[in-house]
């Protein structure tokens, strides 16, 4: 679960929720069996997760297809497994080495339209506050560059503006910044919920 990563309570609630969903009879099985089996799945997950890593870099995959815009190289990095786990998957940005990078080009050609449509939401949403921030400051500064930093506060809307004109639907479970995003970018939202989700 990458203990280490900022997200890992959400990530553990989402795999939590999961198993309770497609796995019922997980709670009665005895601890001595639950640490085999937790084991067995660590073994396959092993050799499962650098080819899935291939696979989303190869040209058939969805986050191939989706790449052409912002053309970044933070999603290049391989999982890197260390002596027990694989590290915390927080690549970092090679803005010196990478010249092809095209994210302030994108926010200067595609976000003056977002910031207008995503306004009226940013009372509700401080991620959407903080990534506005950073569109504006890239607008009004011709030779901005952005730090990983920077990247990461706009996140999900940079993610909305490099699938809009490809993708159709957004899926979250975080509907509070989504909804709004979605609506800006034009695709339609599904709410993803889980049976026992907490409400906010």
């Amino acid at each position: 679960m990458e203990k280490d990563h900022p997200q890992t309570s959400l990530r553990a609630h989402i795999f939590n929720n999961y198993i309770n969903v497609f796995a019922p009879s997980a709670f009665q099985v005895t601890k001595e069996m639950d640490e085999e089996l937790a084991e067995k799945a660590r073994l396959l997950l092993e050799n499962v997760i650098p080819e899935l890593f291939r696979w989303f870099g190869s040209e058939e995959s969805v986050d191939a297809i989706l790449r052409h815009k912002l053309r970044c190289d933070r999603a290049l990095e391989a999982p890197v497994r260390k002596s027990a786990a694989f590290s915390t998957n927080l690549p970092n940005c090679r803005r010196g080495q990478n010249k092809t990078c095209r994210v302030e080009g994108l926010i200067r050609e595609e976000s003056p339209t977002l910031i207008d449509r995503l306004r009226p939401s940013l009372d509700e949403s401080e991620q959407l506050q903080r990534a506005v921030e950073v569109f504006e400051s890239v607008l009004g500064d011709p030779g901005r560059e952005l730090s990983v930093s920077n990247c990461r506060r706009a996140g999900d809307c940079l993610i909305a503006m490099e699938g809009s004109g490809s993708a159709t639907h957004a899926l979250s479970s975080n509907a509070r910044e989504w909804r709004a995003i979605s609506e800006a970018v034009e695709f339609e939202f599904v709410h993803v919920t889980f049976p026992e989700e907490r409400t906010r």
